[in-house]
Parts: structure tokens; C-alpha cells; sequence
């Protein structure tokens, strides 16, 4: 297995997730799809995947060689956690478009924010938080787009952060987006069209 970075800037959007399916193995007979054909099947488990970066670079570890990958944004994500060694809490949207809308407190007084659009910065992730009633000492730090440090004021009273959650049934990928990436042989490393037909022989070294 090896780790790849691959520049995808005139296929995905900054800030997309892409995934990584095993689509053929070169040797094996795989059957023919065309440039413009339809996607091998995706029910098959991603081996990789990464965040495209601010310029267009995605990291994907883990590809096997002699193989033919389907790339396609990936599903998005949306998670409030604490991190098991800091105890920060920590919020993650990934994804290339759409919204999501974060609950701040429990029970009588849980009130959702408005609408925070992907990308959105941190002083605006605060600002729709601090809007509730229950969020107005918390901060947030971090860059646009996230992830996102959300903690109390110094000066606030609270013992701990009221309760946050996320909901990213908002948020969207570009599922049209894709693209394909054929490992082959030692550093043979090409982003394209899928091979039409499939390779049925093995490259040589």
C-alpha cells in the first residue's frame, strides 16, 4: 500500500471530501466502461479518503498498486466531539456546499441557530451561537470552514459549555464530481478518465 497526493483543483472544490473505490485491478478482466460510461459500482467499501486542501491537493493513503480507483466526493460530515487527549471540544463540517444548523442547550431552553453556510468563519460560528440562550459565553476559534475550537469566555460563570449538537442534513457534495486515478507499477501515478477498455494485462516494471 502506498499514500498518494494528487492534485484534483479542476475537479473538486476546496474543502470537498473525496473517497476512494477500487474500481479494477490491471491484469484482471474488468468490463469495458468509456470515458463518459457510468460509475463501477460504488457498493463497494472506500479504501481511502481526504480533504481537498485550500490548493487543490488531496492526500489518500493506503492505495493498493496495479489498481484503477473511482474518486467521488464523499459523504459529508458533521460532528461535535471531545478530543480524548485535550478535552477540547471540537466542531467538523466537511463538505462542499449546502448549510448546517447547530443546537445550543437541552430540554426547555435548546434553541437551533440559523442556517451557517460551509466555509462560514469563526466569529460567524460564534455569532449564531451566541444568538441562543443559552451560547452567549461561548467562543469559537479556528479557521474558515473549520474545524472549530468552541469553548467558554474566560469570564464566563458556566462550569462547562452548555450542550451542542450539529445537524448536517443541509449540507451537500457535488455528485457529479469525479474522477480517476490509476496506480500502477512502482511511482505510476495518473488522474484522468477512466481506461477504456479496462486493462487486461499487467504494465511491466
Amino acid at each position: 500500500m502506498a499514500e498518494v497526493t494528487l492534485q484534483v483543483a479542476d475537479r473538486f472544490l476546496a474543502g470537498s471530501p473525496v473517497v476512494a473505490v477500487p474500481a479494477a485491478v490491471v491484469g484482471e478482466r474488468g468490463r469495458s466502461i468509456g470515458g463518459r460510461g457510468p460509475m463501477p459500482p460504488l457498493g463497494l467499501t472506500p479504501v481511502a479518503e481526504g480533504v481537498v486542501d485550500a490548493a487543490g491537493v488531496v492526500e489518500l493513503d493506503g492505495l493498493e498498486d496495479r489498481t484503477v480507483y473511482a474518486l467521488t466526493e464523499g459523504p459529508v460530515v458533521a460532528s461535535v466531539d471531545v478530543d480524548g487527549d485535550t478535552g477540547d471540544t471540537i466542531l467538523t463540517v466537511v463538505a462542499s456546499g449546502g448549510s448546517f444548523v447547530l443546537t445550543v442547550g437541552e430540554g426547555e431552553t435548546e434553541e437551533e441557530t440559523g442556517p451557517i453556510l460551509v466555509g462560514a468563519s469563526a466569529v460567524e460560528v460564534e455569532e449564531a451561537i451566541q444568538e441562543t440562550a443559552e451560547g452567549g459565553d461561548v467562543v469559537v476559534s479556528g479557521e474558515d470552514g473549520g474545524p472549530y475550537l468552541l469553548a467558554l469566555d474566560e469570564g464566563s460563570e458556566l462550569e462547562a459549555l452548555p450542550a451542542i449538537s450539529v445537524d448536517g442534513s443541509g449540507l451537500t457534495v457535488n455528485a457529479g464530481r469525479r474522477t480517476w486515478l490509476r496506480f500502477g507499477v512502482g511511482e505510476f501515478v495518473k488522474a484522468g478518465r477512466p481506461p477504456h477498455p479496462w486493462p487486461h494485462t499487467a504494465p511491466q516494471s
